[in-house]
């Protein structure tokens, strides 16, 4: 059962060096680090599309979730090619027993079929129950199954260092710290800076000094100013919006952000650990652990809720399950946070 990490640096060196992956019929990615799993099955679906593989579909499944329609698309082939990628994303982190005897059962049928099919089945973060049940053991014995380990702040140094290799970077350790400074343990956002650094005509090793100059002003890092002024319930924080829009900062990446600041705020409302305890708990970074404790005297549990859900909607639209205008909801939600102090 590969690590993502190690999974990840195979497909990279693939692409790196002109070389074929191995593909198989079945994968299953779960674990820790939404990123990396993400990772994972976007660097599988680019190689398999290097292969031939060009018609993808792709199925949300909920608590919920109907099966049907994703066991006829596995028994019809492609319009107009047979090879095809069959993608199903789990959005429960406690799917239930019918939902993976469904999954055994299209796996099982995709063997069957005589076209040549790559099922994908991203769970996520899945939780430790089910994790231990048969059908899970069962699901994941049949595929080639991708466990994503999340990245602490004490790893991530070695992390960037590996992936700045991969992608032909040389870091000075200044170099390296800056770029954890910059970041705060956000591995989407580290693995975006590297990406551009790499695009870019350095001198190597780079130097701390040209991650200042490249990234102190970069307008991605106002997601987390807009962070700031929603712990802080800053009246600022609707214009950040506007600005972020103006900018055409991903919506998913600021969506995706917010959720897991709340939703660890949330944590920290419901723990019964002290302060201090729930941030070694919860790994909580030294220079952010100010922030989050004046978020929890502004923030009360139902108003957390109410925003998580709102983000949960967000979410559904950038994956086009629901309809609506993003930006107009995460400036409501904006505008709720600062004039309605609860």
């Amino acid at each position: 059962m590969p690590d993502s990490q190690v999974f990840n640096t195979q497909l990279i060196e693939c692409v790196n060096h002109a070389k074929q992956y191995e593909l198989k019929p079945r994968y299953l990615f779960y674990g820790k680090s939404a990123f990396l799993s993400d990772e994972s099955a976007q660097l599988l679906v680019n190689n398999a599309k290097s292969q031939g593989y060009t018609h993808r579909e792709i199925f949300y499944i909920d608590a919920r979730g109907k099966l049907a329609p994703i066991r006829d698309s596995l028994q019809s082939p492609g319009l107009f090619d047979p090879l095809k990628i069959i993608e199903i994303r789990l959005e429960t982190t406690k799917p239930t027993k019918a939902i993976g005897e469904g999954l055994i059962d299209l796996a099982q049928r995709l063997q069957d079929t005589p076209q040549r099919q790559i099922l994908i089945i991203q769970a996520g973060e899945i939780d430790s129950n089910t994790l231990k049940t048969a059908w899970f053991k069962s699901l994941a014995g049949g595929c080639e199954t991708v466990v994503s380990q999340a990245v602490y702040a004490t790893d991530l140094p070695n992390w960037i260092n590996r992936r700045a290799k991969l992608v032909g970077l040389t870091l000075t350790s200044d170099a390296v710290r800056k770029i954890v400074n910059f970041s705060q343990g956000n591995i989407l956002l580290t693995a975006q800076m590297l990406s551009q650094l790499s695009h870019g005509e350095y001198n190597h090793p780079l130097t701390e000094t040209i991650i200042d100059d490249l990234f102190s002003a970069h307008p991605i890092f106002n997601v987390n100013d807009l962070v700031y002024a929603l712990f802080m319930r800053q009246p600022t924080a609707i214009n950040i919006v506007e600005k972020l829009k103006t900018e055409n900062v991903s919506l998913v990446l600021i969506v995706a952000t917010l959720y897991r600041e709340f939703e660890l705020i949330e944590q920290l409302l419901r723990t019964n650990l002290s302060f201090a305890k729930a941030c070694q708990h919860y790994r909580i970074w030294a220079t952010r652990q100010k922030l989050y404790q004046q978020a929890l005297q502004r923030f009360s549990s139902a108003t957390v809720c109410a925003l998580l859900q709102q983000l949960s909607r967000l979410d559904r639209m950038n994956k086009g399950q629901e309809k609506g205008n993003g930006w107009l909801v995460l400036q409501h939600m904006a505008t709720t946070v600062v004039c309605h102090k609860a």
